[in-house]
């Protein structure tokens, strides 16, 4: 119900409502992401102004040698427009090529005097043809990339096509401002840059919108006209669908319109790029930044207290101006006009709508691990082409012990072969694991375990061993260790020798009969190598040379060598070993299957066994070539 207070009030508002006095009107916002609106702030814009006010002087850049570059997305369906249609129409079609179009990306260069350059065009095919570019602008540059995006290796290509147009040198450089997207910081482009008198200054991460020219006047106008050069395309091709091979005559008819001399230089003079001005952006432009403030304590509590007086009126009657909160920064005053029925005397007080509701603060967010945040710096100076060197080498490093790991996984499952030096299969265990031998077994039954995968050999190709078949090995090597010693006499050391192992073996379903050969490195007395006859080397050649397979006895340590029929080189060795083939712990160790790449790695493989654990008892010198 209004009173004649409120009437009044109403009636003072008409004027203001009234046509031809309208303040305001009716207006769709642009949609702005959080990321962008608390990244635009002082804190990032302010040392990006340093460093150009910086570059200014060393460089005594003119507007003419000031370039901004930034890629742009050109799809094959038009965004409708708006058309005039009858009120009482509810829906307005239009023909569009394809639901979900797709795209090509350009890359526009323009300088601070209005100049541009030749756009580059990324086509979504695998190799570029001539045809892709048919109808775009003279001196267009063209490339291919499946994905249809700017990339590393593309960007530098990109960089030669604005040195062939600049002619900067080391002594005449040029500046080119560009955002920090991932394509455009590699060590190849900054290389380039260097050596051909480019200076790369990037912009605050997530301000490309607020801060960079061809954002701001030019891209806008590219896509008003671009949409009408597809509309008048669908026009004089009905029933025709565009496709990417049309895009760039259809970019040729929009381009001259938006690359316009004065929409580049409105470009560089809204950023405050050229002529330099660092206070080209005010506090109405921060001030979504400041909604977006996280509150370090508590949040703020923004619900609007409850009216206690009669009237139910913001503030009280009594309330002076002096007690009524006051924001010398706020927009606007409100003059409250009240009434009470004890005072007689009208008190006017001077309060916002923010003093009573103010606008809400973000929350304290839950801290999360993430990439850390980009800056504005100088991409070609020394220290940031050092640090970027330093995360590349961390990043590669990284990647390859990744596919180490990955690639030893795959060999424990799949089938074993590489032809990379010392690339192994392992097995789940190894003859001295606790929890599957038996004590009086455990640790000495590497010469019948060696055995045992001479026998296998015959039964399975070694170069499809998995880690399976090297478990059976080793179940089967420890039941012919059994077989064995319980038919010996006991001795002290339990080992195997190789005279004390049967002719005829029956083993995984099949009898072999093996022929034993005198040894050819020295000759055998218990387990100690007395004399030694020849290298190993010459002996495990003249060896493979009657025989495809043969134990390699290093002191205690019996292994077993075969040579397939395509002539590669293959080692088991039952012992705890780790993923180098080297001895490890019991406890992390595991049996393995080594291919060798020839004689000298064998060779070699055997001298590192020696030098890790024989070499206090046989001379090295025994074994090298």
């Amino acid at each position: 119900m209004f009173n004649s207070s409120s009437y009044r009030n109403v009636y003072c508002l008409l004027p203001i409502l009234l046509p031809g006095r309208l303040w305001c009107n009716a207006k769709t916002p642009e949609p702005t992401s959080i990321a962008r609106a608390t990244a635009f702030n002082k804190t990032n814009v302010g040392p990006f102004f340093d460093k150009l006010k910086q570059l200014y002087e060393e460089l005594s850049l003119t507007p003419e040698r000031i370039y901004n570059v930034d890629e742009t997305a050109l799809s094959t369906s038009q965004k409708p427009q708006k058309v005039v249609a009858e009120s009482r129409v509810k829906q307005v079609a239009q023909l569009v090529s394809h639901e979900r179009a797709e795209t090509i990306t350009m890359l526009g260069i323009i300088n601070a005097i209005g100049n541009s350059l030749p756009p580059c065009l990324v086509s979504p095919r695998k190799q570029f043809k001539p045809h892709m570019i048919f109808g775009a602008p003279p001196g267009t540059h063209g490339f291919a990339n499946p994905s249809g995006w700017m990339t590393k290796q593309l960007f530098v290509e990109c960089l030669r096509h604005i040195h062939r147009h600049v002619r900067s040198t080391p002594e005449n450089k040029v500046l080119v401002i560009l955002d920090n997207h991932e394509s455009h910081i590699s060590i190849k482009a900054i290389d380039y840059c260097r050596d051909n008198g480019i200076v790369l200054l990037s912009l605050p991460p997530h301000c490309s919108y607020k801060m960079q020219p061809l954002n701001r006047t030019i891209f806008g106008p590219l896509k008003m006209h671009y949409n009408k050069a597809i509309k008048s395309w669908m026009y004089n091709h009905p029933g025709k669908r565009q496709t990417i091979h049309d895009v760039a005559g259809i970019l040729g008819a929009a381009y001259s319109r938006a690359f316009t001399l004065d929409n580049a230089i409105s470009g560089f003079r809204a950023t405050g790029i050229c002529p330099l001005n660092d206070e080209v952006f005010s506090e109405a432009d921060f001030y979504q930044c400041y909604l977006g403030d996280t509150l370090c304590q508590q949040p703020m509590d923004t619900e609007t207290p409850t009216p206690t007086s009669q009237d139910a009126t913001p503030c009280s009657a009594r309330t002076s101006a002096a007690d009524c909160p006051a924001d010398p920064n706020a927009a606007s005053h409100c003059l409250t006009e009240m009434s009470s029925s004890r005072a007689q005397d009208a008190v006017t007080i001077n309060c916002s709508p923010e003093d009573i509701r103010p606008h809400p603060k973000a929350t304290q967010q839950r801290k999360r691990t993430r990439r850390a945040l980009g800056i504005s710096r100088v991409l070609t100076e020394t220290p940031e082409k050092a640090e970027l060197e330093a995360k590349v080498r961390k990043t590669k490093k990284k990647k390859t012990a990744n596919k180490k790991l990955a690639t030893q996984g795959k060999a424990t499952k799949n089938r074993l072969f590489r032809d990379d030096k010392r690339q192994f299969v392992q097995a789940a265990f190894h003859q001295g694991t606790a929890e599957i031998f038996a004590e009086d077994t455990r640790g000495r039954q590497s010469t019948a375990m060696a055995t045992s995968s001479i026998v296998y050999s015959t039964v399975k190709a070694t170069v499809s061993w998995t880690v399976n078949d090297l478990n059976q090995i080793l179940i089967f090597g420890d039941y012919l260790y059994k077989e064995i010693d319980e038919q010996l006499p006991e001795k002290e050391h339990g080992y195997l020798l190789i005279s004390e192992i049967p002719h005829r073996i029956s083993l995984f379903g099949t009898a072999v009969y093996l022929q034993r050969s005198r040894s050819l490195c020295g000759i055998i007395a218990s387990v100690q190598l007395s004399q030694a006859a020849t290298s190993i080397n010459e002996a495990i050649s003249q060896g493979f040379e009657r025989h495809p397979s043969a134990i390699v006895i290093l002191k205690d340590t019996s292994m077993m060598i075969h040579k397939d029929p395509e002539s590669r080189i293959w080692l088991f060795d039952s012992h705890s070993r780790n993923e180098d083939g080297m001895p490890a712990p019991d406890e992390v160790g595991k049996s393995i299957m080594i291919n060798l790449k020839d004689m000298a790695d064998l060779n070699l493989y055997c001298a590192m066994i020696i030098y890790n654990i024989l070499s206090k008892y046989v001379p090295p010198a025994v074994f090298l070539s």
